[in-house]
């Protein structure tokens, strides 16, 4: 969503809701492909298709879930699936690693120990 050079394409945390979502505003988009490419879940199709019926409506939701927030100083770092899918694949190298993951970048280079 960081790469999107129209905006189109947003992550958007609500402490309100608890709530992390990727929203996409359709009229936004101009099909440049930037999104497919850099998403680390491969999971985004691009169309090329202009819906004229969704031009002017609100953002739509293509992903939901809960914040994910730095286990010490409580701010928001993500969301809970990203934390726990990469936590799974970082298991074998051992807990060191998968605790990096629950920090947000101010307290990884603190010593915590």
């Amino acid at each position: 969503a960081l790469d999107c050079p129209t905006e189109a394409l947003t992550a958007s945390a609500s402490a309100e809701t608890d709530s992390y979502q990727l929203l996409f505003r359709h009229d936004w988009c101009v099909a440049c492909g930037r999104c497919v490419g850099v998403c680390p879940e491969k999971c985004l199709q691009l169309e090329r298709i202009l819906e004229l019926d969704r031009i002017d409506s609100p953002a739509a939701v293509l992903f939901e879930d809960r914040i994910a927030r730095c286990r010490h100083c409580g701010s928001i770092i993500g969301s809970r699936a990203m934390i726990e899918k990469l936590q799974a694949k970082l298991l074998v190298m051992g807990e060191a690693f998968t605790a990096q993951l629950e920090l947000c970048p101010a307290c990884k280079v603190k010593d915590w120990e």
